[in-house]
């Protein structure tokens, strides 16, 4: 795509400046009871929308304006403590070891609710409109894909997007406006792909994480209509930044002949804003699944290839920003098996895609995208970008490479 290319030459002008006022903060986050390392913590700053992530490994690196050196870091993780420290009490050339202590807290601490778990539920979705933005704001986000054939990388692709986030109202309403993305700066990572199995590569690239925000899609078990095909349980109380959270677990009840999903909760108990959420396919359920789509069932059947799914995974967390809350990150994590009988081969496939906010922009000028520059929901990242780059953006926020990732960025550059 030409857009790709403008911003590509528009974002390297914007780098050079941004390189001159820019901080960077490093390290590790771990449990202090278990010494292991906490996977996806929020990275951010006190009183900035500014952000990352941990990655597997519970290493961040956080890149700040020079202009915000007296604010304080902060670091925040379901069931742990909030940690903060003044960035004037950081030494900026050391690598942090953050230790989190976990909280004591539990459900007998706390008055149970009447109505329990459903009665919260359904009254988080009418207060959806109180804690989330109910006006389209522009943020920045960091996305990446990966595709894997049977354990070797065969795709890898990163961007930093802009984004125009569409407001929020009552999950009972559909969505009016649709969420835009447009590339700022991309790039990949590409082994080699059987031609039967690149139609499984993703389409839509950081439009997926979008899409994935289930407060403003009300799908799966958030979606209404959908509650009478699962039972809700209130299991537990945790607490995030500080505060109490409640936990409610999820299951597709007995009997119900589809394939659905189980999977996790958590809410603020003093506000009701949905905190996080984690689903995956429901043992009950699995043997109802089907690929998606009756088209994509048939070029299947075709191509005489059987398909059988071995997991599915969505994770997502939310951040609040000056008494409102935000998407904050996405994970899609998908894993199945091809069987091309006509070949007598086997293929695991396992994609996984994550979508972090790195900014949010309140008070920018909110623009419409064109089409030219829009990504699309059927355009393929990994097939119009240049090649991987390790030192391609310096001054991005992006989620930090774990070492197996890097050492299969290395693979594929040999094997191609």
């Amino acid at each position: 795509m030409n857009r790709i290319l403008l911003f590509l030459t528009i974002s390297f002008l914007c780098l050079q400046i941004q390189a001159q006022n820019a901080l960077q903060i490093n390290g590790q986050i771990t449990s202090k009871t278990t010494q292991e390392p906490l996977a996806f913590a929020h990275i951010g700053l006190q009183n900035s929308s500014i952000g990352s992530i941990t990655n597997i490994e519970g290493k961040f690196l956080l890149k700040i304006p020079v202009s915000k050196k007296n604010d304080s870091l902060e670091v925040s993780y379901l069931g742990y403590e909030k940690y903060s420290v003044s960035l004037k009490d950081i030494d900026f050339n050391e690598s942090l070891q953050i230790e989190l202590q976990s909280s004591d807290i539990s459900l007998a601490t706390i008055e149970v609710r009447v109505d329990g778990a459903l009665g919260i539920l359904k009254e988080a979705l009418e207060k959806i409109p109180e804690n989330y933005p109910t006006k389209a704001v522009m943020m920045e986000a960091f996305y990446r894909e990966q595709l894997r054939e049977n354990d070797k990388f065969v795709i890898l692709s990163e961007a930093v997007c802009e984004v125009r986030k569409s407001p929020y109202q009552t999950a009972y309403k559909r969505k009016s406006e649709e969420d835009q993305v447009r590339i700022l700066k991309a790039r990949k990572g590409e082994g080699l792909i059987d031609p039967e199995i690149a139609p499984f590569t993703i389409n839509g690239g950081p439009l997926n994480g979008l899409e994935s925000d289930v407060l403003r899609n009300p799908d799966g078990p958030l979606k209404t209509k959908n509650f009478k095909y699962y039972d809700f349980d209130l299991t537990d109380i945790s607490t995030y930044n500080g505060h109490e959270v409640y936990v409610i677990d999820f299951d597709q009840k007995e009997g119900i002949k589809k394939s659905l999903f189980s999977g996790r909760i958590f809410i603020e108990v003093e506000s009701l804003a949905f905190v996080s959420a984690e689903a995956r396919l429901s043992e009950k359920g699995l043997p109802y699944h089907k690929i998606p789509g009756f088209t994509n069932r048939m070029i299947l059947k075709v191509m005489g290839i059987q398909y059988t799914p071995i997991e599915m995974h969505y994770k997502i967390d939310y951040k609040k920003f000056d008494n409102k809350w935000y998407l904050h990150y996405v994970n899609n994590h998908f894993a199945f098996k091809l069987v091309r009988s006509r070949k007598d081969l086997t293929s695991i496939l396992k994609a996984n895609a994550e979508f972090l906010v790195t900014e949010i922009y309140p008070d920018k000028t909110v623009v419409n995208f064109s089409e030219e520059e829009t990504f699309g929901e059927k355009d393929k990242l990994a097939e119009e970008l240049g090649e991987y780059d390790a030192d391609f953006w310096k001054d991005y926020n992006v989620i930090v490479s774990d070492e197996a990732l890097k050492e299969n960025v290395k693979k594929m550059k040999k094997g191609n």
